[in-house]
């Protein structure tokens, strides 16, 4: 019995590593689909219409879907291992008549008090916002299948769903805007619900047809005599206290959306713009950091005990971990220094490869811009990456609230920059906000990682962390020859492929000295 006992514990860890790993291979899915998707779309509709789909209608989409489903996820999947199945599903069930209500109210505000766009230039707006309610609420009649699906170990099941929702939407989105570019709200909406209908249809044709479940299995029994309860109200507390979070939660990642749709700091063409270039500009962050952030969260794990201070730990593992998270730093810092020198040299070039012109050089170049802006936030961004990886390995459950605290006051110094950046520098004022607000953060991380090592004998952990100087000077001095050179070889409106080319031949030439 001894020798087996691991068993269950190692099958768990294995599930749970194998929904990791397709969790991240469907999120840059995702990613990639999103981006050549939006690709596509832009040159069949204007930037106003592009706008109010993917800030306004998405915002309401994910705010409606976020506030009914994630507390009752939250609670239920934990539920099914102290609870009977039957108390479970009449949880659950509770999202719907939740999201309804929070759809209802939502639905109102954005239809009757926020800023309706000109039906000249943004048709079907109403059918749009409708359609995005009724989407969430046929999504919310999977939970019951999705929690058990979770709790078996279906794992591959959630990626196929989510896959199939985003292509389809997708699909019908991009075949048919292009034949009613002045009816994309309504395309939208159409494909919003097909999309919403396939998803759910998927969880129970395959445990209904392919598992032989019965489908009463999955409905809601408020009047079972074999239950003393049909609810349980413990579960209940629970959930609305996980609401709270959740709100909280939504607020502060969607900040920027909300603070856009409530105080109308940009036009809806700006809006539009503006998600383009953030969904370009974050591939980096998706695609390359999250995967070094994730290898070096787990090296300092195993060098690092949370619960025990830093003076009862080996000598040996705090100067790994220290020297693991120098070069981490130091290897962050150069490739933000990469992105930064080159993406903000290259940012009108690939725009106008990805959008063409009116993207690259429309409203006096604001895309151009905001890419090069974010090109700046990314080093920001890959160096709090790399600190609060360690961070976040290392402090223990007292320094976590007291850093959760922090990350509250620092949103909401960002929430109210981002409003006065906006009106003081326009779009970009966003990012300058984000740059802040990662710049605030790293302030934390390092004040922790010093104060970390201070009871140790190992001085100044983070000495040789910043790229040497004839590494950085030559990054500047590259800078400065593609920035001089640029007007006279790239993106002028009288410009060749050819000049383009050289251009791009002389920036790997530089890359690689």
């Amino acid at each position: 019995m001894t020798a087996k006992s691991p068993q269950p514990q190692q099958q768990t860890l294995q599930l749970a590593t194998l929904s990791a790993t397709y969790n991240i291979i469907l999120q840059i899915s995702l990613r990639v689909v999103t981006f050549v998707a939006n690709a596509v779309i832009l040159r069949s509709i204007s930037r106003d219409v592009f706008g109010v789909i993917n800030v306004r209608l998405l915002l309401l989409y994910t705010t409606i879907q976020f506030l009914s489903r994630e507390p009752f996820r939250r609670v239920s999947i934990g539920a099914t291992k102290t609870h009977d199945w039957p108390l479970v599903v009449n949880l659950i069930s509770l999202s719907i008549p939740l999201s309804l209500v929070f759809g209802t109210v939502l639905s109102l505000i954005w239809y009757y008090i926020l800023e309706r766009p000109d039906p000249q230039l943004v048709a079907d707006y109403g059918t749009g916002v409708a359609a995005v309610f009724v989407s969430v609420v046929v999504e919310l009649l999977a939970e019951p299948v999705y929690v058990w699906a979770q709790t078996q170990g279906f794992i591959k099941l959630k990626v196929a769903a989510e896959g199939l929702f985003l292509i389809v939407r997708t699909l019908i989105t991009v075949a048919f805007v292009a034949q009613w570019p002045h009816r994309a709200v309504l395309v939208f909406a159409g494909a919003q619900l097909c999309a919403s209908a396939l998803y759910t249809a998927v969880y129970y044709v395959y445990f209904i047809g392919a598992q032989k479940q019965r489908f009463r299995h999955f409905m809601p029994d408020w009047f079972d005599s074999k239950q003393s309860s049909t609810i349980d109200r413990s579960l209940v507390g629970i959930t609305a206290s996980f609401l709270k979070n959740t709100a909280l939660k939504q607020f502060l990642t969607e900040g920027e959306r909300f603070v856009m749709t409530f105080f109308r700091v940009l036009t809806f063409a700006e809006q539009g713009v503006y998600d383009v270039v953030n969904n370009l500009g974050s591939l980096p962050a998706r695609l390359v950091f999250a995967q070094i952030e994730d290898s070096g969260f787990v090296l300092f794990t195993q060098k690092i005990d949370r619960q025990r201070a830093p003076t009862d730990q080996t000598g040996t593992d705090l100067l790994e971990s220290a020297v693991i998270l120098r070069n981490f730093v130091r290897l962050m810092s150069l490739l933000g220094l990469i992105i930064l020198t080159f993406g903000f040299n290259y940012s009108e070039l690939a725009l106008l490869m990805y959008g063409g012109r009116q993207l690259a050089a429309g409203d006096g170049g604001l895309a151009t811009r905001l890419l090069q802006w974010h090109c700046v936030y990314v080093l920001f961004l890959a160096v709090n990456g790399m600190t609060e990886c360690f961070t976040f390995a290392a402090m223990n459950s007292r320094q976590l609230d007291a850093f959760n605290k922090n990350m509250v006051n620092i949103s909401v110094v960002f929430l109210v920059s981002s409003y006065l950046f906006t009106n003081w520098f326009g779009a970009q004022g966003f990012i300058m906000a984000n740059c802040l607000n990662m710049a605030a953060r790293i302030v934390i991380s390092v004040r922790f990682i010093n104060s970390y090592y201070g009871s140790t004998k190992i001085d100044a952990p983070l000495n040789g962390s910043i790229p040497h100087l004839w590494t950085n000077l030559s990054f500047v001095a590259t800078f400065g020859v593609l920035f001089i050179i640029k007007p006279y070889l790239c993106c002028a409106a009288d410009s060749s492929i050819t000049q383009a080319i050289a251009y791009v031949i002389l920036g790997l030439i530089c890359l690689a000295i």
